[in-house]
């Protein structure tokens, strides 16, 4: 125990002998002997797994199956082996094969077990929800190389005379220098440029045996005036790819002009350190391509000049333009527009009638040759790895503009603490962080993070986290952001906009958690639900405009539970026919929700709101299809039960308050305030609930 005291690279050697002790080496020397295992024989299951546990670095892994003395491992400890020692029966000195179709570490050991290399962590939806993705997924982890140099012989530090090559390289030092008792605080620069890496760590600048008062931030910062993307995508130059022009027929017998390439996988497999063998994303001059799909659209990346009203003709916003008989959608108990699991969802859905939907019965996979018929798009044939491009008049592939996806999740922090990143471009990949406090995402974009069945963006036991001066944006079928079990998170003047193409989703952007505080956000012309901010948190300053959704969900949804404790003011919820405005929903309503200063118009119904003891001031809605202000009385079980537990139903809203509040045309209430004495639907035995035919009353408690 604690024989290794600082974090760096060690030999470890281990012997073990039946009429002998199990023997410990660390850097050639005997630490420790153990003498109760002599007389047992070896198990007699081979070894399969090394490193279960293991947080740290593994190179160069020898079996014998000879006893070693320890003369014999100081001798050959520091020497590259030959391969075929007496005695060797794996030997893994960590080098890949040339075969991408296989991507093993290579046993140089006569018995020759190479070791396929799988993925940690969570599958691509392309990866399990159809059958033509099976085995062909993004591995997110890569085999790393270790730098040296002449100048540098401890290796890369950060200074200007050994600065870190990569992210990761300075991600490692830092982690090396914090465990070693160096947590002072870090300032890293990172200069201009593409940085296509995967950034995975654990226990960065956190240490359970170090006081956390001493954890000072570590920040990673993009130079001023310089543009720094951590990219998840690899440019197609002339090693892995040949354009060349070709006639591509349609069905109806056209004849297009496109251009194709063999794309070579192997030398991108070895650029990126790690397999690769399809295309998720094309981009050609940095400009997204559209996957040949069912239907045609104009590339979803443009700004359209239309709203869910009036649809801009031939954009993805038109495709799923329903009519107003079309668009009523009943009320049910559950709401989708919360923390899905992006691995379990169903395939993509296709129905010409009303656009894209998911689920669907009718599935297709995106980027299919026989879809290939409309500028902007690409298709991909696995078979013989060629790539179709339909080019539009500025954007000509060539052997310097195209650049592939590679990566699908491409940072997870884990277990780690007080880091920020600044001034960043997140593009063409998504993030994950769990169990990491005091993490600050600052002035930094995100871009691409999700397409068709590709991994959204994903926070959990992450406390205090804070996202300021971002923006998210072109992030398809998939959540920009979604957060659980994280506390006293702050958004602060975040756009959300262009995210989602497909309707049916939701896909908004959410915090389960506690006492997060939304602030100056603008979410627009999605095709997600609006903001789903948690239990007990603060909107304001909240602007959610042009949303293209028509699903059992809101401008601002808050369900059961989540609706206690919580405050929304000061802002506007307009122009989203498909959806209510502000709800507070779901068996059993909570109490004790504030609204006030707050606008609905021109969405399905305007406020929503269920449970018990509201405060309701200053709110306005008008121009709402089916509903403007609604008290309503159902989905609410008492004091007891009414903070998001099961209970029997009681009559709801009748200690709200309501007052000075503006409704267009359609007004329900069963707030005590609502009514004169004696008058209420309890009292009468009735079931109406629009006060509106006593105004004299409204009036006189400030409601019109």
């Amino acid at each position: 125990q604690h024989i290794i005291q600082k974090v760096d690279w060690y030999h470890i050697a281990v012997t073990y002998d039946v009429n002998d002790d199990y023997i410990f080496y660390l850097n050639g020397e005997e630490v420790s002997r153990y003498s109760k295992l002599k007389g047992r024989p070896p198990i007699a299951n081979p070894v399969r797994y090394i490193g279960k546990n293991f947080m740290g670095k593994i190179d160069d892994v020898r079996m014998w199956n000879v006893v070693r003395s320890q003369e014999e491992i100081q001798n050959t400890m520091n020497q590259t082996l030959t391969g075929d020692e007496p005695g060797l029966v794996a030997y893994y000195p960590m080098d890949l094969n040339d075969d991408n179709a296989t991507w093993e570490l290579v046993d140089l050991s006569p018995r020759q077990n190479n070791v396929k290399i799988g993925r940690y962590g969570p599958l691509s939806r392309a990866a399990t929800s159809s059958g033509k993705f099976i085995d062909d997924f993004i591995i997110n982890e890569e085999i790393r190389p270790r730098y040296f140099s002449d100048d540098c012989p401890d290796g890369p530090d950060g200074s200007l005379t050994c600065p870190y090559p990569t992210i990761r390289s300075a991600l490692d030092d830092l982690h090396k220098r914090i465990k070693n008792g160096q947590h002072g605080g870090y300032q890293i620069y990172i200069r201009e440029g593409r940085y296509t890496e995967v950034l995975n760590k654990w226990y960065l600048n956190r240490d359970n045996q170090m006081d956390m008062s001493k954890v000072c931030p570590i920040v990673f910062e993009g130079y001023p005036n310089e543009k720094v993307i951590i990219d998840g995508t690899v440019a197609l130059n002339d090693n892995s790819s040949n354009w060349q022009q070709a006639s591509h027929q349609l069905d109806n017998g056209t004849s297009i002009s496109i251009y194709k390439t063999v794309v070579d996988f192997d030398n991108i497999s070895k650029e990126i350190r790690t397999p690769i063998r399809s295309i998720y994303q094309l981009f050609v001059n940095d400009r997204y391509m559209i996957p040949a799909m069912p239907m045609n659209f104009k590339n979803p990346t443009d700004n359209t000049t239309g709203n869910p009203q009036n649809p801009e003709p031939n954009t993805i916003w038109s495709l799923s333009k329903k009519t107003e008989e079309e668009k009523t959608i009943e009320e049910v108990e559950g709401d989708n527009s919360s923390f899905y699991d992006n691995a379990t969802k169903a395939p993509w859905g296709f129905d010409k009638e009303i656009g894209f939907l998911v689920p669907n019965e009718v599935t297709y996979v995106p980027g299919s040759l026989e879809f290939l018929d409309a500028p902007e798009e690409w298709a991909f044939d696995s078979d013989n790895k060629t790539l179709y491009l339909y080019a539009s008049d500025n954007f000509t592939p060539n052997s310097t503009n195209v650049r592939i996806r590679v990566r699908d999740r491409f940072l997870n922090i884990r277990e780690s603490s007080n880091i920020k990143f600044k001034n960043i471009d997140f593009s063409a990949g998504s993030i994950n962080l769990r169990g990491s406090k005091y993490f600050t995402l600052e002035d930094c974009k995100f871009s691409f993070s999700s397409d068709m069945g590709l991994l959204g963006n994903s926070v959990a036991y992450s406390h205090f986290l804070k996202v300021r001066n971002c923006i998210f944006e072109y992030i398809n079928d998939g959540h920009s952001w979604a957060q659980g079990r994280s506390s006293h998170t702050i958004f602060e003047n975040v756009l959300f906009r262009y995210n989602d193409w497909f309707g049916g989703t939701a896909w908004s952007p959410n915090s389960k958690g506690v006492a997060a505080q939304w602030r100056y956000i603008t979410i627009e012309n999605s095709y997600t639900a609006g903001l789903l901010p948690g239990a007990g948190s603060l909107v304001e300053y909240a602007r959610i405009e042009n949303l293209y959704e028509g699903c059992d969900c809101s401008g601002i949804q808050r369900n059961a539970d989540h609706s206690k404790n919580s405050t929304t003011r000061f802002s506007w919820i307009i122009n989203s026919p498909g959806l209510n405005g502000m709800r507070f929903d779901s068996k059993c309503g909570a109490r004790f929700g504030d609204v006030h200063n707050v606008v609905s118009l021109g969405n399905r119904r305007g406020f929503r709101l269920k449970g018990d003891n509201h405060d309701v001031y200053h709110t306005t809605a008008y121009d709402n299809t089916r509903q403007d202000i609604s008290l309503n009385i159902d989905k609410y079980c008492g004091p007891d039960k009414g903070d998001g537990g099961d209970g029997k139903s009681v009559p709801g809203n009748w200690n709200s308050n309501i007052h000075n509040v503006i409704a267009e045309g359609s007004f329900q209430c069963f707030s005590e305030d609502c009514w004169a004495a004696g008058t209420d639907p309890m009292s009468n035995k009735t079931s109406v609930f629009n006060p509106w035919f006593d105004f004299p009353h409204l009036d006189s408690v400030g409601i019109w």
